[in-house]
């Protein structure tokens, strides 16, 4: 079922001691988009997206209006020196479904090689130890992770595309056309505005304060990047979705 709005927030603020770090905010966030959360460096765009995630405290309210969702952490955040292998990686993702304390089926062991699959990632990697991966092949396996508990109506990703090559780009923005397609939702943390502007349809434009929220041309007008970033900052917004 497509929902009108994920996730509604109200009053939402988020403070580190006594450095406010996002809010007040209030914003209402509609289902089945490819939704870019866009700002300065520093702005608070990763606090937000943990925020909704349920990963930061904070005050006022936030109503999730879905049944589950998957959360992909940036890259530095990763320890990729722990002793896993690839589809090791990806079958965490299922245990919130069977349970810490149950083995995995065969059945759950084939949606983890699916997964897989759907990333594009050759079959010799997936006994692979995850330290001895490319950083593209490294965050194709953690999306496959976030994508294999497909009961998940929400994937909540934290600069998904960072550093990796234009390759694994293209694997990325395609998987995000085939969950929406499937009526998922997909949230962004995203730092590049002429990607956005190309590969999202909506957009939450922030700098400790929400500057704009809606389609993706609107939020990233001139008014708009200039009251978030300064003057002097504009793109062209003219893509066709």
């Amino acid at each position: 079922m497509v929902r009108n709005t994920i996730i509604e927030c109200t009053d939402l603020r988020v403070s580190y001691g006594s450095y406010r770090a996002l809010g007040p905010l209030s914003i209402n966030i509609p289902a089945n988009r490819k939704i870019a959360i866009l700002g300065p460096n520093g702005a608070g765009k990763s606090t937000f997206i943990k925020t909704l995630a349920g990963l930061v405290s904070y005050k006022g309210l936030i109503i999730h209006n879905y049944l589950g969702c998957s959360y992909t952490a940036q890259r530095q955040e990763v320890d990729w020196k722990f002793p896993i292998t690839c589809n090791g990686v990806v079958e965490m993702g299922l245990y919130k479904k069977v349970g810490w304390f149950r083995r995995l089926s065969p059945e759950d062991k084939e949606q983890a090689y699916n997964a897989l699959k759907k990333l594009n990632l050759d079959e010799k990697l997936y006994h692979r130890p995850i330290s001895a991966l490319s950083v593209g092949q490294q965050q194709r396996v953690f999306l496959a992770r976030a994508i294999v508990d497909e009961e998940s109506e929400l994937y909540m990703l934290d600069e998904p595309v960072a550093g990796v090559d234009v390759k694994t780009e293209s694997i990325i923005y395609d998987l995000f056309d085939d969950l929406i397609a499937k009526g998922k939702s997909i949230m962004c943390a995203h730092h590049n505005l002429y990607d956005a502007a190309k590969h999202f349809n909506y957009g939450i434009l922030v700098n400790h304060r929400l500057i704009a929220a809606g389609p993706i041309q609107q939020v990233l007008s001139k008014k708009n990047l200039e009251e978030a970033y300064g003057t002097g900052i504009a793109i062209q917004t003219n893509y066709d979705y």
